[in-house]
């Protein structure tokens, strides 16, 4: 964008089509962040709370409600 800019626009007209790309390109890497780690401790990650829930029926003998391939019983 910067190679195409024409030298008769005012420099402030030129800089909002670079910042708004600039902010979508930015975004982007932020949600690939995001999405790279669902487990962390932010806002909208995945919480293991059922895995947490199957673990401890698992440690009280309690029979798994669905068989060894994962269909439900």
């Amino acid at each position: 964008m910067v190679v195409q800019a024409d030298k008769r626009e005012s420099k402030v007209i030129q800089a909002i089509p670079i910042a708004f790309v600039s902010a979508i390109v930015t975004a982007g890497l932020l949600v690939v962040v995001f999405l790279d780690n669902p487990y962390s401790d932010a806002n909208g990650s995945i919480k293991p709370t059922e895995m947490n829930r199957t673990l401890d029926r698992i440690d009280k003998g309690v029979e798994a409600p669905c068989d060894e391939w994962g269909r439900p019983n």
